[in-house]
């Protein structure tokens, strides 16, 4: 059985001649599709996360089904159906393998038990990547995001504009830090389309988590 990763999914979605991960889909209802994907007998599922039209105007998650035979992605239940992105990712796990299911047993509340930037510094320590240089990217690559988000509805004013490359050079000077005290395999690659991640690191290990297979991606949230 093929092991489904995000980026298989896009990539048949497209070949399908679907368009669910398209730019401009993505775009008019602000989604995002969270990297994690889970599959079992049930199916293949993960989450996008979606801002409005609730009265709320917060992000909310829904769990969608991918079907690798058409290429199809459909709605599991109902539309941001979830506050919680980990209440949504438990839910993707017990549709995919509701025999194998063990409900979570962390605390009533919003918080994930493992957040995404935590994660992201598991992963980069992995690769060599001291913490302290993980949380200045992190910080940094969620100032280019916030420039990102606000130049796809206008332009940035001059302060603005500062303020990104700021965030930039402060990513581009950690790197430079790694490439000359650590190892010469780490780079960035930046992208200016904040509906999926702005900053992607390069590893010396060459792992990939995102759709084009260039780097490891930054979370912002």
């Amino acid at each position: 059985m093929q092991k489904w990763t995000m980026a298989d999914i896009k990539a048949a979605n497209k070949a399908a001649g679907k368009f669910f991960f398209e730019r401009d889909t993505m775009r008019f209802f602000k989604s995002r599709a969270c990297r994690a994907v889970y599959q079992g007998p049930g199916g293949v599922f993960f989450v996008t996360s979606e801002q409005g039209p609730t009265a709320d105007d917060k992000r909310r998650y829904t769990v969608r089904q991918f079907n690798p035979d058409t290429g199809e992605v459909d709605t599991a239940g109902e539309f941001q159906a979830f506050a919680a992105e980990h209440a949504a990712r438990a839910e993707a796990r017990r549709l995919a393998n509701p025999a194998a299911f063990i409900p979570d047993t962390e605390p009533d509340g919003d918080e994930p038990l493992e957040t995404a930037e935590e994660a992201s510094i598991s992963a980069m320590s992995a690769e060599g990547m001291a913490p302290t240089y993980s949380r200045i990217i992190l910080g940094a690559a969620a100032a280019y995001q916030r420039m990102a988000e606000v130049e796809c509805g206008r332009d940035l004013t001059d302060d603005e504009r500062m303020a990104e490359r700021r965030a930039e050079n402060t990513i581009r000077r950690v790197i430079k830090e790694m490439q000359l005290g650590v190892d010469p395999g780490f780079g960035v690659v930046f992208c200016g389309d904040p509906r999926g991640a702005c900053v992607k690191i390069k590893v010396p290990s060459g792992r990939t988590d995102d759709w084009g297979q260039t780097g490891i991606c930054v979370p912002t949230r």
